[in-house]
């Protein structure tokens, strides 16, 4: 893996630094105290440029309904009085049955004067610096050094993890970082109620923080005198998590579970401790694949590795646990927002680190000083997606050249309406009660609009552009919708007020599976050589079991065959056993009379015959052939 070459690199110059630092380490010049205030400086700088590149990525967009639109249409219904409401995770229409996000009711007041995903975009980035610059100054305090202090926090700001998590949506994990990093600096202090004062907040951020804080109450009663009040915490914290896992979340869940246990266990809580303990064996034989590996690379070497010398870091293990333990994606991966709960821990960590290095020699302190600092700027250039780093894409960035028409088409859509979008315009239409990502909805056809970008994200069909064109052509086909909309591939279906019906009606069952409910024919007087569009009008009437082939005959006037099809009812790729119960289609089919065919009265005859046996489905009532009563006309004038 290519990544392993960056650590590489990093570790390098990281080395070079620390050698620097142990050479320069004799100097007595120490910076103004003063200098510490540029760290704020640095993060508000950090924090608005980032902001504004999640705005323009949104503003193009890139944002997606997993997870911005999701947490945008929670605090915008929960502003409008309806707590913690959400439609996109249809199956879990109260947002605590997925996660208990209390700390969410914190955004209602910005709602309120601006109501938009935009302000959870911004807020984002200042949350995120917001923790380096505790820790900045914390360090400064405790190492007696505002270079030090400088160091660390520019360090923490600049971890590929804070850049990966600014820039993808939003999630309210990012409120934990500064209430951490806040509870931290009074822990090293030495100030335990105003520790646990600022912890407990955490407990309202998501279930899991229950484990961080049971995990700092054991470290307090293990490495500082407040041995029984850490032990308290460390109880409040555990009963905490099995409160909210197995009782809170479980009572707005429609399954009556903390549906994440199955990211570890087979269909949740495992039945006995047995069952448990031998499920995380097999879990921990996962450890050592190149993807962790490289998650905790990650993690550590911005840090150069000080982290691991520091009682601090164990803070993290709980959190890293899961991490690493989970064997699906996203956890153990730099790109998502998970790593942003362990990055308080590995900083304090570093902290500690340095204060033990300056409490025995300065010139091994100066080299650890120095090694941080160029890991932690070599770790921004060589592995973070934020500018000047090398895996910054202006792409993401820049305007979408089909914005004009996508907002043209937003416009179109009333706000009471419900709608079914792609998951990048998700989140430009969640401030109404009914939003779906496409193709996923409660029902199919269950809203009044559905908006395309045919160019856009296809997530979360797993194949995309075969995937993408089957659910596409399954609205196109049906009847109860029209297209409103069309320009520069946007797409916008509208419903009927009146779905189309069949002018002619035959409702004709074949087996009971497929039901043929009418037919439109044009033109009903032809010439040779002209074609002939017949269109149907099918419904299924069970789940598709194996693909079925539809035949059209047309007989001439002496019962003779003139003209033939032989095609799958919707497009091969989109065959019969992919049809779902209760779906409607709408096709047109065509048939060309060859140049010398006879005037007269002509016939149609149709049916469906399995691919794979060959033979003939039965119609309900006898027979396997359906004869359509209006029939085709040959002018004497042709020919």
């Amino acid at each position: 893996m290519r990544v392993f070459f960056d650590f590489a690199g990093v570790l390098a110059g990281a080395g070079v630094a620390a050698l620097g630092g142990w050479l320069a380490a004799g100097s007595r010049r120490t910076p103004p105290s003063w200098l510490i205030h540029l760290l704020p400086l640095a993060g508000l700088l950090w924090a608005a440029t980032f902001a504004g590149l999640a705005v323009a990525r949104h503003n193009g967009f890139r944002s997606h309904a997993y997870d911005l639109g999701i947490y945008d249409q929670v605090v915008w219904n929960s502003s409008q009085g309806r707590l913690f409401e959400n439609s996109i995770m249809f199956y879990l229409p109260h947002f605590l049955g997925d996660h208990f996000s209390l700390v969410l009711l914190a955004f209602v007041p910005l709602y309120w004067l601006w109501p938009d995903p935009r302000t959870l975009l911004v807020v984002q980035p200042f949350l995120l610096a917001l923790a380096p610059v505790i820790t900045g100054y914390a360090a400064g305090r405790l190492l007696k050094s505002t270079l030090a202090g400088l160091v660390v926090g520019g360090t923490y700001l600049l971890h590929p993890g804070q850049a990966f998590t600014a820039l993808f949506d939003f999630h309210d994990l990012v409120l934990a970082p500064p209430l951490l990093a806040l509870a931290l600096s009074f822990l090293l202090g030495g100030r335990f109620t105003a520790f646990a004062l600022s912890l407990l907040p955490v407990l309202l951020v998501k279930e899991e923080m229950g484990i961080v804080v049971a995990a700092a109450g054991l470290w307090a009663a293990a490495f500082t005198p407040a041995r029984r009040r850490g032990l308290l915490l460390a109880a409040l914290g555990g009963g905490w998590t099995l409160l909210v896992l197995f009782v809170v979340i479980p009572l707005f869940n429609p399954e009556g579970q903390y549906y994440y246990l199955r990211r570890y266990f087979e269909g949740g809580a495992p039945p006995t401790l047995a069952a448990a303990v031998e499920r995380l064996f097999d879990l921990l034989a996962g450890l050592g694949t190149p993807e962790r590996l490289a998650y905790l690379g990650h993690l550590l070497l911005p840090f150069a590795l000080l982290p691991l010398a520091g009682t601090a870091s164990l803070l993290a293990l709980p959190t890293l646990g899961y991490h690493l333990l989970s064997p699906e994606f996203p956890f153990a991966f730099i790109e998502k927002h998970y790593s942003v709960l362990v990055l308080p821990f590995l900083a304090f960590g570093a902290v500690q680190t340095l204060r033990r290095l300056a409490g025995r020699t300065r010139r091994a302190y100066g080299a650890a000083l120095a090694a941080l600092g160029a890991s932690g700027v070599l770790a921004y250039g060589l592995l973070s997606p934020g500018p000047l780093g090398r895996h910054f894409q202006p792409e993401r960035f820049a305007p979408n050249p089909r914005a004009e028409a996508l907002q043209e088409a937003i416009r179109r859509i009333p706000p009471e309406a419900s709608v079914l979008a792609q998951t990048d315009l998700v989140p430009h239409l969640t401030h109404r009660r009914q939003v779906y990502m496409f193709p996923e909805a409660p029902t199919f056809g269950g809203t009044d609009y559905v908006l395309l970008d045919l160019e856009g994200n296809k997530y979360p069909l797993s194949n995309p552009e075969d995937d993408y064109d089957r659910e596409l052509l399954q609205y196109l086909l049906n009847p109860a919708f029209e297209t409103v909309y069309e320009r520069d591939n946007v797409l916008l279906l509208r419903r009927r007020a009146m779905p189309l019906e069949p002018p002619h009606r035959l409702d004709a069952s074949f087996a009971r599976r497929v039901l043929l409910e009418g037919f439109d024919l044009a033109p009903q007087e032809l010439r040779p050589g002209h074609a002939l569009t017949l269109t149907l009008w099918w419904r299924a009437l069970t789940d598709g079991r194996d693909d079925l082939t539809l035949f059209i005959h047309l007989l001439g006037p002496d019962g003779q065959r003139v003209a033939q099809l032989d095609v799958a009812p919707t497009e091969s790729w989109f065959g019969t056993s992919r049809w779902q119960a209760g779906r409607r289609f709408r096709v047109p089919y065509t048939l060309v009379l060859p140049s010398d065919a006879p005037s007269g009265e002509y016939r149609l005859q149709l049916g469906l015959y399995s691919v794979y046996s060959q033979r003939r489905l039965g119609l309900v009532g006898g027979g396997t052939v359906v004869e359509l009563p209006l029939r085709p006309f040959v002018s004497e004038r042709g020919g």
